[in-house]
């Protein structure tokens, strides 16, 4: 099963940035730290969140008695 992560990138308490990842949550940081980059931003200005959203996006399991 794959992960679902969400990284997100904040300033100053607003959300400016966030994209969903397949992958783990530090994959999911690297790609915010990337985009920060790649749009000149100095990441120490910045707050970055990884979390996994793996079982919002789960099938349900079935349940047997």
């Amino acid at each position: 099963m794959k992960h679902c992560c969400i990284g997100m990138v904040f300033r100053n308490g607003e959300k400016i940035y966030q994209s969903r990842h397949f992958g783990t949550e530090w994959e999911a940081e690297e790609e915010c730290e990337r985009w920060l980059r790649e749009n000149n931003l100095d990441a120490n200005n910045y707050d970055i969140l990884a979390e996994d959203y793996t079982e919002k996006y789960e099938e349900p399991e079935e349940m047997y008695d």
